[in-house]
């Protein structure tokens, strides 16, 4: 995109009613009896000056509005993330926005102006200084116009998009401004696996799930599944790390969005020999509990409340505006699963992780389960997803807020990861080079 260029994205037609009330000029009201009232005209003025009072009246009524009365919108809030290859803006607005928005120089920024839009009182500056973005700000302009700047250390590249309002997410306007030095950050990593493989080092890859604007499954006082996913897979990795012939790698480092589909590519990348995805789960009973283990399916869910598991993690990418995988892009890849044998590898990995689960008092088992995750998709490696507990049961859900609770996970997690490599070391061996 060229600099100083504004363009128009999306664009609605509201049509806005203003009623003026008057009376015809001479009316005089009286009453018969029974209170019914009857009308006594005096002689009809000249319409044409009839006419010109209503417009004056009109336009004295219009001239004391404020200027928020005459705004359709609202921008109710703005919100970032920083991920290690870009950083997120996300605006939230109160309806469908009319918007344009451009680059410019010295300094360099990003400038978005929504049409016929308000601020919030809550909404303000926001200080980003992650080394791509600085801040973001915001300006009230003239015709009733909503600024937002963000302001960028140096030029970067971008994209901004519209969001439509989706489930208990609002209109958003979405600003992505890529980090310059992700790639390199890349090469490095994979330089670093490179080396690991040379030695004979298993790569765990490990996925804790939801992230950014998708909290996942919310539990009582506040819990949210995306906290608990990170904790339990930060603790898991130091576990990992600690064992001899392995090391673990996160598909997100932090509290930021990444689409299903990226995660799979991230493992790949990292030239992952397992994959493991972390979530709490959550069902409309608040009885519910229990531990569940899944791996993909060839021929369906293993029953309804698996396939309801799936649908529900697979609805992830939508908090981000990515439309979840068709059911055909899931079968497309199955006949590769079996060709690869990864399905029965997944299986005998998920029975040894619930095997290790079932071991801490205060989980119950209820299984290893099938159904067609999005994230377990991929043929070149195992990959299992754990249910650790219900984040909807009032019980469990104080267990998810324990760092106690979170640290015999992990090490539960890590014995049986360790066992599996130890007894498919000559099974599965080592991918080879990451991916390049």
């Amino acid at each position: 995109m060229g600099k100083q260029s504004l363009t128009f994205r999306v664009q609605t037609t509201r049509i806005v009613t203003t009623r003026v009330l008057a009376f015809r000029v001479g009316a005089q009201i009286g009453t018969q009896r029974g209170g019914r009232p009857v009308h006594r005209e005096s002689p009809r003025p000249n319409a044409r000056l009839q006419f010109l009072f209503v417009l004056l009246l009109a336009a004295a009524f219009l001239s004391f509005l404020p200027t928020a009365a005459r705004s359709s919108l609202t921008v109710n809030s703005i919100r970032h993330w920083i991920a290690p290859d870009h950083t997120r803006i996300v605006i939230d607005l109160s309806g469908e926005p009319r918007f344009k928005y451009g680059s410019l120089s010295n300094p360099p920024r990003i400038v978005i102006d929504v049409a016929k839009a308000k601020f919030a009182s809550s909404v303000g500056e926001i200080l980003v200084s992650n080394g791509v973005v600085e801040r973001v700000r915001i300006n009230v302009l003239s015709k009733h116009t909503a600024q937002i700047v963000v302001d960028l250390v140096k030029d970067s590249e971008f994209n901004v998009f519209y969001l439509k309002k989706a489930a208990d997410k609002p209109h958003r306007i979405v600003v992505d401004i890529k980090n310059p030095v992700a790639a390199e950050v890349r090469k490095q990593a994979t330089e670093t696996v490179r080396k690991l493989k040379e030695k004979s080092v298993r790569i765990v890859v490990i996925d804790p799930g939801h992230g950014g604007e998708d909290p996942g499954a919310l539990g009582p006082h506040g819990i949210r599944e995306k906290d608990v996913c990170f904790k339990i897979a930060r603790d898991l990795k130091k576990n990992i790390d600690r064992l001899d012939g392995l090391k673990a790698f996160l598909t997100r480092t932090g509290d930021y969005f990444v689409p299903l589909r990226k995660r799979t590519q991230i493992a790949k990348e990292l030239g992952a020999d397992v994959f493991i995805s972390i979530h709490a789960n959550a069902s409309r009973s608040k009885k519910a509990y229990g531990t569940e283990v899944f791996f993909l399916s060839a021929s369906g869910a293993t029953d309804e409340a698996a396939r309801e598991v799936a649908m529900r993690e697979n609805e992830a990418d939508l908090a981000g505006g990515i439309p979840p995988e068709t059911e055909d892009d899931i079968v497309s890849i199955l006949t590769d699963l079996k060709q690869a044998n990864t399905l029965e590898r997944s299986s005998e990995l998920a029975e040894k992780i619930m095997d290790s689960l079932g071991r801490h008092n205060k989980l119950v088992t209820r299984g290893v389960k099938q159904a067609r995750f999005t994230v377990l998709k991929s043929a070149d490696f195992p990959s299992v997803l754990a249910e650790i507990a219900f984040i909807s049961n009032a019980s469990e859900a104080n267990l998810l807020k324990s760092d106690g609770f979170h640290d015999d996970v992990a090490a539960l997690l890590a014995g049986a990861l360790k066992d599996y490599c130890a007894v498919y070391a000559s099974l599965d061996a080592p991918s080879g080079t990451a991916a390049e």
